[in-house]
């Protein structure tokens, strides 16, 4: 298959670093742009993201950013 769908049907990820990150209410990481793929679970609590907008998210939420793309979690 040409489309983006089907691209991801066949899609295997291989994970190169994981990280375990506990944060406190004060904590932000300053915008960047990551030069890979980006998933980041929400395991507990609740936090906000942004890449063209800010949105918050919380407990068993999946957040996708691909490549190129400058984002600001805190």
């Amino acid at each position: 298959m040409n489309d983006d769908i089907g691209d991801l049907k066949n899609m295997i990820p291989h994970f190169i670093q994981v990280v375990h990150r506990i944060v406190t209410p004060t904590w932000e990481n300053q915008r960047q742009v990551w030069r890979t793929h980006s998933f980041i679970l929400v395991y507990d609590g609740e936090a906000v993201i942004g890449c063209n907008e800010e949105r918050r998210v919380s407990r068993g939420d999946l957040i996708y950013f691909k490549p190129g793309i400058i984002y600001l979690t805190r």
